[in-house]
């Protein structure tokens, strides 16, 4: 009985330990906020996973006049990058569009902010959309803060990926858990 009741509980370890983990955008519909906003381009829009749309803030901003996002994930997550995604009109605007910015985090709800490092986008095919990586830093807020370039701030799209598990191996979890309490219940009842 003992054997069994240990067999039963290394599978399910089993099971939990080998969860497939996939990277996943958690900022996606995240609340998002802003110190300032355009007309019509609010801060929504920047975590909507609609790479037509933007935030943008009322106008160019400085290092004495900065404007900025905070994406709260509700929680903390271990992040492997964030993904700012600038503008790339394909002509249409001039080269020398971008921003200036820094890129902070929190690791928890207050405003305990973390410098990442301070980066450029401009409209360019390539270099419109820059990625910061991380070593599975604990995040709970991010921050965009833009703080020059040569137009006014903006984003279309803020995303922060982390491993999360897939939702197959969350449902292998969910079925060997209880077929392992119930077995343990009779071996129990059986004493």
């Amino acid at each position: 009985m003992k054997l069994t009741l240990a067999l039963l509980a290394l599978a399910a370890a089993f099971a939990f330990a080998s969860a497939a983990f996939a990277d996943t955008d958690v900022a996606l519909g995240m609340p998002c906020t802003a110190n300032a906003s355009a007309n019509g381009c609010d801060p929504s829009r920047a975590v909507d996973g609609d790479f037509t749309k933007h935030w943008s803030g009322p106008s160019q901003a400085s290092p004495n006049n900065p404007y900025y996002l905070v994406v709260d994930l509700l929680k903390p997550y271990s992040l492997n990058s964030i993904v700012i995604t600038g503008a790339y009109s394909q002509g249409v605007w001039p080269s020398t569009f971008g921003n200036d910015y820094n890129l902070y985090i929190s690791p928890d709800s207050s405003d305990n902010w973390q410098l990442l490092g301070s980066y450029h986008w401009y409209d360019d095919p390539v270099l419109y959309r820059t990625t910061t990586d991380l070593p599975g830093l604990p995040a709970e807020k991010i921050k965009y803060e833009v703080t020059g370039g040569l137009h006014f701030a903006l984003a279309f799209e803020l995303q922060a990926f982390a491993a999360t598990p897939e939702p197959a191996s969350l449902a292998l979890v969910a079925l060997a858990t209880p077929l392992f309490l119930r077995r343990r219940r009779s071996i129990l009842h059986r004493a």
